[in-house]
């Protein structure tokens, strides 16, 4: 009798998981990734992000030593001293690197939103609604700092320009592009703290909990 009604409570605690499971997508990035849908989605954007990660890293080196943290620095500059120290072909460079990090975005966005929500289900599947609803809010998060990182660009790309037709002087917009800097890390380092627990949940699990015993928990 006790284990019939034992049953029957992991039975309807098993059909809300699988309830809450099913509630995708949960941020626009979602939508387009099942329309995209393939078994090795995050392996695919896993590559793509890591391969572009050090291209860039390499362009970074043409903005040394003026720029020691490269295009971060000009990034993170609140005036426009560091762009007059580059020379006409570093400028350049700027203007592509910074074009090409919109395509990053796009992936970086990608890829973090989805492990979010993937870890967000995990955590629920294993009881853990808190987290479970961090990583929904952390999958809108990313789609925040990525917005975030946009306006970014398009400040630092204004004065790469020296555009006239803004009103606000470069200096004013440096210091707009370093806000949006500085909030878009905050957001990012969040997002990779939780990123990071439930990385250590998995390794955990890997290690502690007989294969017999594991639910499926395997990227998506």
């Amino acid at each position: 009798m006790h284990k019939s009604n034992f049953s029957k409570q992991v039975s309807e605690a098993d059909k809300k998981q699988d309830l809450l499971m099913k509630q995708e997508p949960w941020n626009p990035v979602s939508r387009v990734l099942r329309v995209f849908h393939t078994p090795r989605i995050l392996q695919i954007l896993w590559i793509a992000v890591i391969i572009l990660f050090f291209f860039m890293l390499r362009v970074d080196g043409a903005f040394k030593p003026q720029a020691p943290c490269g295009i971060i620095s000009f990034e993170l500059n609140e005036t426009v001293n560091i762009l007059h120290s580059w020379n006409p072909k570093q400028k350049l460079l700027a203007a592509f690197s910074l074009g090409l990090d919109y395509f990053y975005i796009a992936l970086y966005t990608a890829l973090l939103s989805r492990i979010c929500i993937v870890a967000s289900r995990r955590f629920i599947r294993k009881g853990s609604c808190y987290l479970g609803k961090t990583g929904i809010i952390m999958s809108w998060l990313v789609i925040v700092a990525a917005l975030l990182d946009s306006l970014e660009n398009y400040f630092l790309l204004h004065i790469l320009l020296d555009s006239d037709s803004l009103v606000k002087p470069l200096s004013s917009i440096a210091a707009d592009a370093n806000v949006c800097a500085k909030l878009k890390f905050i957001l990012l380092g969040l997002i990779l703290s939780y990123i990071f627990v439930f990385l250590v949940d998995k390794v955990v699990t890997l290690f502690t909990v007989p294969k017999n015993d594991m639910t499926s928990s395997s990227f998506r």
